[in-house]
């Protein structure tokens, strides 16, 4: 079943807080990877699979 909004979908780095309350994905190879605005920490890219 397709919900109303599904797109296309899009291959992109994720990355997580370590502390467990922030996640990002980096769209293209140049972005910049931000602190956690929570913690203030460098982010940790995640492994592949689900978000």
């Amino acid at each position: 079943m397709r919900l109303s909004g599904d797109g296309e979908i899009v291959d992109a780095e994720r990355f997580h807080c370590p502390g467990g309350d922030f996640i990002w994905y980096r769209f293209e190879v140049g972005e910049e990877i931000p602190e956690c605005p929570g913690h203030g920490g460098r982010l940790t890219r995640s492994q592949a699979g689900p978000a």
